[in-house]
């Protein structure tokens, strides 16, 4: 009677290969796994002795190559060829960059810097561990590092190359250092499609000088009336984006503040410094009408000041979103990040406050190390005085129309 085959399944085989042990998927086959060591074996019987016999690691070597790796092995041992060697599946682009942003997330300034390479090289997972149809490489994700030449990397980078110059730069740079990662492991050859001196060049459109632009910005007496009509809604992407323009913080740091960041009591809301752009924690002082919008949150413990539905951290699109339903149809180009820059304008065209603790509000670098050290203490209750009083703008002088 024939033993059983092909038990096991891609999904399956994702978990067992956190389980110490060997899990068989018939006719032979294992994947055995020893703390973070997963690999493929087939155990045989040869003249009368039972061996093993390795057939490359997981996830490396996946399930279907397994199998095939697994017959010509048994093949190999019955005609007493027993050192064939087993065919290694290609590595393709996906699953090297994936390697690649793993192995340097640790040395990044933060999450979202992380999260920025995953998107734009298309090796974004859900839950179950699926790739996401999403980002800008999704073209070159299942191909074989070898198969990526300088026309797809051009088929990636021409639809965005004008239309969104920044973001293709990136993604060029980017593609560039993954594959040049991979000809240095030697899962490629050379030269790297992706270089853009003395190659790319000559086949992209000329564009003027890269250079990022202002965010667009909402006019200073604009943004009472987007706020009341934010705080109209109880949902948490509008709440969000109200307590953003309170705050003057930018889109992340809204979005991903934890009650764990919130002191009530002291009316203060810390945010650590792998969440702030410039690698520094940032103390917020909050105004009345900001801790309103909290308690209307109603604090908990842990978990996401404003979650979505299922509990998780907002989306950035979610805002935009959020602030395009309520502006005119006239007003496309509207950020959310641009709320902070109405804030400078009207600190600096309308008070009095100093430029340096305006600065210090949106979490600018000021002057020197000494220079900072020695505002640390007094710049909170300067800070309190210019987010209650922006506070207290914003809230009561809406006007009837946007």
């Amino acid at each position: 009677m024939a033993r059983a085959k092909h038990k096991l399944t891609a999904k399956l085989v994702a978990k067992l290969a956190k389980v110490d042990g060997r899990h068989g998927d018939g006719d032979g086959l294992y994947l055995r796994v020893a703390g973070t060591s997963a690999k493929w074996t087939l155990l045989a019987t040869v003249q009368g002795r039972r061996r093993e016999y390795g057939l490359g690691a997981y996830p490396e070597i996946d399930i279907a190559t397994a199998r095939v790796n697994a017959e010509e092995k048994k093949k190999a041992v019955a005609d007493g060829d027993v050192a064939v060697k087993v065919r290694a599946k290609p590595q393709t682009f996906g699953e090297f960059a994936w390697s690649y942003v793993n192995g340097q997330a640790d040395g990044w300034r933060n999450s979202k810097h992380e999260a920025q390479w995953r998107m734009t090289l298309s090796v974004q997972k859900d839950e179950q561990g699926r790739w996401l149809d999403s980002g800008y490489c999704t073209s070159i994700r299942d191909l074989p590092l070898s198969a990526i030449g300088q026309d797809e990397v051009l088929s990636i980078l021409r639809p965005i190359w004008l239309a969104k110059s920044e973001t293709a730069a990136r993604t060029r740079a980017r593609l560039e250092t993954v594959l040049g990662a991979a000809i240095a492991a030697k899962l490629r050859p050379g030269p790297n499609p992706a270089v853009l001196r003395g190659s790319l060049e000559y086949f992209l459109p000329k564009r003027t000088k890269l250079q990022r632009g202002h965010h667009a910005a909402a006019e200073i007496d604009r943004v009472p009336a987007i706020y009341s009509r934010l705080r109209d809604s109880a949902s948490s992407s509008p709440l969000a984006l109200a307590f953003l323009i309170l705050t003057a913080t930018r889109t992340g740091e809204a979005i991903g503040a934890t009650w764990g960041e919130i002191d009530m009591e002291k009316a203060l809301w810390t945010i650590p410094p792998e969440r702030m752009k410039a690698g520094r924690q940032h103390v917020v002082p909050l105004s009345a009408a900001a801790v309103e919008i909290l308690k209307e949150m109603r604090p908990k413990a842990e978990g996401f000041v404003f979650p979505n539905p299922k509990g998780k951290q907002l989306s950035v699109m979610a805002l935009t979103m959020g602030l395009r339903r309520i502006m005119k149809e006239g007003d496309p180009h509207m950020t959310v990040h641009g709320f902070r820059s109405s804030f400078r304008d009207w600190a600096g065209d309308r008070t009095s406050f100093q430029r340096d603790d305006i600065e210090q509000c949106l979490a600018h670098i000021v002057r020197d190390a000494t220079e900072r050290a020695y505002r640390r203490g007094s710049a909170l209750d300067k800070r309190r005085v210019i987010m209650e009083t922006w506070a207290s703008f914003v809230a009561n002088n809406a006007v009837d129309s946007l």
